[in-house]
């Protein structure tokens, strides 16, 4: 991996948020603090990041090492999402990707997170959670 790659992270997992027609996932990272209790997991906020590239390259997985310890360390929740990449994909269908990715961390990452069976997070978890979204170059900008 290249400089600013994320490493492997024991307590990070590989999930698919949205399923294209030609069958392909868009996939996300879920980074959880190892040492957030069960019961504050469902408050405590969700950085959802989105990657650098030009809407043109680079993946979920350029993600400053730094970035993952900074919120873990303070006991939130890191997502980093891919999206689709131009020219393969119009900047609508890059926007709607970053639309459904946040839909996905709003509905789904409290029930993940807590490791709970729902298909959807509690009502209490997605109503006190603070998600913040952020990103580097282009998916800071988008």
């Amino acid at each position: 991996m290249g400089e600013g790659f994320a490493k492997e992270h024991p307590h990070m997992q590989t999930v698919p948020y949205k399923k294209l027609p030609n069958g392909k996932d868009i996939l996300l990272d879920i980074y959880t603090p190892a040492r957030t209790s069960f019961s504050s997991r469902d408050t405590t906020p969700v950085v959802l990041f989105f990657h650098a590239g030009g809407l043109t390259a680079d993946s979920r997985k350029f993600l400053n090492p730094s970035l993952i310890q900074a919120c873990l360390s303070r006991g939130w929740t890191l997502v980093s999402a891919d999206y689709r990449l131009l020219p393969q994909a119009s900047a609508q269908d890059i926007l709607q990707d970053m639309k459904d990715a946040y839909e996905f961390v709003v509905m789904k990452v409290p029930s993940i997170v807590n490791n709970s069976s729902g298909a959807r997070g509690s009502e209490a978890a997605r109503k006190g959670r603070k998600i913040i979204v952020a990103g580097a170059s282009a998916g800071e900008n988008v």
